[in-house]
């Protein structure tokens, strides 16, 4: 029996690549003032600390929820017009002389380069952790950041949360003072927002 080896050139092995299907991906949609969603932010000084909350954040997420593969494109605004931190002084203060909202109304998110848990399958069951890095834009500066995920596929809709720090000195906010108090550079940030179907 004759048996016969062929050696594709790259040329040949690329054009084929070329013509394989896609992957499959799933489109979902974060809807601004969805009941459930909200966003969250905490500052803490020496002797006071106090949270920021909206449900203010709209988005767009596409991946393949059988393998996540290394990337998958996400887009999270928050509107940083609304955010609510009881009392409205403080609020005014914030929006006017520290995030500058009537420039910079919006704080965005976009990438996501996964760093951790490529491949992972959403249809499993469970809540799922990963590891993404994507780019953040507040007060019209932008940074590269490494976010993490927890990512659950309910029925049709995906459920994500995220915690993570950002330093307003990352993005030339000047930290807020109020009264003696003078806030801490990081302020943790909460993310909990379901993604329905498109």
């Amino acid at each position: 029996m004759t048996r016969i080896s062929i050696t594709l050139g790259p040329a040949l092995a690329a054009a084929l690549l070329a013509l394989a299907p896609p992957a499959r991906a799933d489109s979902f949609r974060i809807v601004d003032q969805a009941e459930g969603n909200l966003v969250k932010f905490e500052s803490k000084a020496t002797l006071e600390s106090f949270d920021g909350t909206t449900s203010s954040v709209r988005g767009s997420v596409s991946l393949d929820p059988h393998d996540l593969g290394e990337h998958f494109e996400i887009e999270v605004e928050v509107d940083l017009r609304t955010l609510d931190t009881g009392i409205s002084m403080r609020d005014r203060h914030m929006r006017e002389n520290h995030l500058e909202t009537d420039e910079f109304p919006m704080a965005v998110f976009e990438g996501a380069q996964i760093v951790e848990g490529a491949g992972t399958d959403l249809t499993t069951g469970g809540t799922h952790e990963i590891l993404i890095e994507g780019r953040l834009e507040i007060h019209g500066v932008a940074q590269m950041i490494q976010v993490p995920l927890e990512l659950t596929l309910d029925g049709a809709d995906l459920h994500i949360v995220s915690r993570f720090g950002v330093a307003l000195s990352d993005h030339d906010i000047d930290r807020p003072r109020f009264l003696v108090l003078r806030l801490g550079d990081v302020q943790m940030v909460t993310v909990d927002v379901v993604a329905g179907p498109e």
